[in-house]
């Protein structure tokens, strides 16, 4: 019996929760700060900054819950001994998100979920004179974790650290496999 009863409030929470969904479009946009590192430490690298931009949707669910996703051109920039490199691609995240709204006018959020990027850039990267090349990933996945604040409803400042899960390229003599760590700030308007 206690099967059929958790089993059909599972099915109402199912249905109650589409009709009571809160589905937001909007535009988002923001810097990135890019840390490249490598397996082994023969190249240097140092932060370089960022852009990205593009819609984002937001869908509330009861309780505060929900889910966020985006589909971003980004452009991120890194030194690799002494040659700055360009990565664009589309970076697309989909996030779950918790909501606090203690007033109508401010309310925080946290969210967390995966990053799915496409390169749609250079295939291979020549890295010095010396030969070093680096061969780049058409795809890559990486994980964000972030918060920040509602304002008003409609606009969301945040920051978010994103880590990778699969590695960005390798570098083909030295056999180094890449790896980007990103801290983003953004900002979204929902409509």
């Amino acid at each position: 019996m206690k099967k059929i009863i958790l089993s059909l409030m599972a099915i109402m929470l199912v249905a109650i929760a589409p009709a009571s969904a809160k589905v937001k479009f909007g535009a988002k946009g923001g810097i990135n700060i890019t840390h490249l590192s490598f397996n082994q430490d023969v190249f240097s690298s140092s932060n370089r900054v960022g852009w990205f931009i593009g819609p984002t949707l937001k869908v509330g669910l009861p309780l505060g819950f929900g889910v966020d996703g985006a589909v971003l051109f980004d452009s991120r920039k890194t030194d690799v001994d002494g040659n700055k490199l360009t990565f664009n691609s589309l970076q697309i995240p989909v996030n779950a998100r918790f909501d606090v709204n203690p007033v109508k006018a401010l309310g925080i959020y946290i969210a967390t979920g995966p990053q799915f990027g496409i390169n749609f850039g250079d295939t291979q990267v020549k890295l010095n004179d010396l030969g070093n090349t680096m061969d780049m990933n058409r795809a890559a996945i990486s994980w964000n974790i972030g918060a920040g604040l509602i304002l008003f409803k409609h606009l969301e400042l945040g920051a978010a650290y994103n880590f990778p899960i699969s590695k960005l390229g390798d570098i083909i003599t030295l056999g180094d496999d890449t790896r980007t760590k990103v801290w983003t700030v953004s900002a979204a308007y929902y409509f």
